[in-house]
């Protein structure tokens, strides 16, 4: 009779496990205080939901063949810029370049589109109004409302007459040196010389970027900046201060510098284009 008992509540207690392993928790069960949710319900917990191990990068590949605008807004002209201690001496002056250097840069970007995406790069001639303001237009960008306030109608009106999936604008910034204990900045592309506490820096510099425009109202897609683009590149051999009239030989010299950093800067967008 004891036995029988004892048969009697391990039946009991397996009926219980059984009926507690085939139920299904409803959404306010927990564990620990986390609510848990059935694997046929939901495929996977709530934890894995909000925080994924791994989160693949958004992609902003278009489809082969896109119309892809190229729209330049540069000045021809190389830049000398020079910084003293605590702004003592600033100047900066330009000259013109031996070469077309907008026309060189559309042509760096069009010809490694067209050997690094399967894109069709489409040129297009900057307004008189871009020109005008190529370094401050980028600040009418709003994230917030996602679009670019006067810019707005113009941009679309670009994207829409030529059939572009993107709009590639590339402007220069004015950007602070990055050197302490100056007060001077750059712009566009050119030659930064520093002299100061017995010390000399020479360098040529770059300070365009490529905003991708896409979309119908057309958005800025991030970054504008490319990981790895550089700002300054070294130029050994040059004199500690800036010569007036630059040299020709120096000229070359410091502008095959600048074609060479404007290509890495291209190369460096590119690789955006293929994520």
């Amino acid at each position: 009779m004891l036995v029988l008992k004892r048969y009697g509540v391990v039946a009991a207690l397996l009926c219980l496990l059984l009926s507690a392993c085939s139920s299904t928790p409803s959404p306010d069960d927990k564990i620990g205080g986390v609510k848990i949710f059935s694997s046929a319900e939901q495929g996977y917990d709530q934890a894995s939901i909000k925080n994924p191990a791994w989160k693949p990068p958004v992609s902003t590949r278009l489809p082969n063949g896109s119309r892809v605008g190229l729209m330049v807004a540069l000045d021809n002209e190389i830049a000398l810029t020079h910084a003293g201690t605590l702004g003592r001496g600033d100047f900066r002056r330009t000259l013109i370049p031996s070469f077309d250097l907008p026309g060189y840069v559309t042509e760096s970007l069009r010809k490694r589109i067209l050997s690094g995406v399967p894109y069709q790069p489409v040129l297009i001639r900057p307004s008189a109004r871009l020109l005008r303001y190529k370094s401050e237009w980028q600040k009418s960008w709003n994230g917030k409302s996602g679009n670019f306030g006067d810019w707005q109608n113009e941009f679309d009106a670009i994207i829409k007459q030529n059939r572009l999936q993107m709009l590639i604008v590339v402007s220069p910034y004015e950007l602070d040196d990055g050197v302490t204990g100056t007060s001077q900045t750059l712009r566009g592309n050119g030659f930064y010389n520093y002299s100061g506490l017995g010390k000399t820096q020479n360098a040529a510099f770059s300070t365009i970027r490529f905003h991708r425009i896409v979309g119908s109202p057309g958005k800025l897609q991030a970054p504008v900046e490319a990981p790895g683009e550089r700002l300054y590149a070294e130029i050994p051999g040059m004199p500690d201060d800036i010569p007036e009239p630059f040299t020709k030989p120096l000229q070359f010299t410091l502008e095959k510098n600048v074609k060479a950093l404007i290509d890495q800067k291209v190369d460096s967008f590119i690789g955006l284009l293929k994520q």
